[in-house]
């Protein structure tokens, strides 16, 4: 009888270790998921907050804003004037019926591609104004400032390096003359 108490009490021992070796791995993974999940979450803050994501989203917006002045824009100041070229009516009336329950409507592809057209003509204009506006490269002073510093001069045209060398040839003839006169 003591043998079977001495082996229930040995497996109950050994039940006990096996649930707390269990017990420690449970916290052990846990703790690497807590840690994981923390690292998610910081490394995601971390991204969030960069400049680039927040200045993307904000271009998104402004995009999306931008949209409906430049469709105003081409709708109803340009394609008016192009309604005046297809006799005064809309070009997306135009169709041709081919039979009474077929008809191609052409208008609407050309009106498609006018308006695609006329909305990137708008847009690498606004582009080329803003190039223009923004004529210098910035960069941030020791305070944290955003300096404008004007672009370097441009590279002379091989004609303006040639008048360069013979003013430059000039001068120094010029010069010589002008020694050798004094010398007589």
């Amino acid at each position: 009888m003591e043998t079977k108490e001495k082996t229930e009490a040995q497996e109950t021992k050994e039940e006990i270790k096996e649930e707390k070796a269990r017990e420690k791995k449970a916290k052990k993974l846990f703790k690497a998921l807590h840690k994981a999940q923390g690292g998610f979450f910081k490394d995601f803050k971390t991204f969030i907050s960069k400049g680039n994501v927040i200045q993307l989203a904000v271009a998104f917006i402004m995009g999306a804003a931008f949209t409906t002045i430049v469709n105003s824009l081409v709708g109803d100041i340009f394609m008016p004037f192009f309604n005046l070229i297809f006799g005064g009516s809309h070009i997306d009336d135009l169709k041709w019926v081919i039979q009474k329950n077929l008809v191609i409507y052409y208008g609407k592809f050309i009106f498609a591609v006018l308006n695609f057209l006329l909305v990137a003509v708008v847009l690498f204009i606004i582009i080329k104004l803003a190039a223009r506006a923004q004529k210098g490269i910035k960069k941030i002073n020791k305070k944290g400032q955003v300096v404008i510093v004007p672009p370097p001069p441009p590279e002379p045209t091989k004609i303006e390096q040639l008048l360069a060398d013979i003013k430059e040839l000039l001068a120094k003839q010029t010069q010589k003359d002008v020694k050798d006169q004094n010398n007589q």
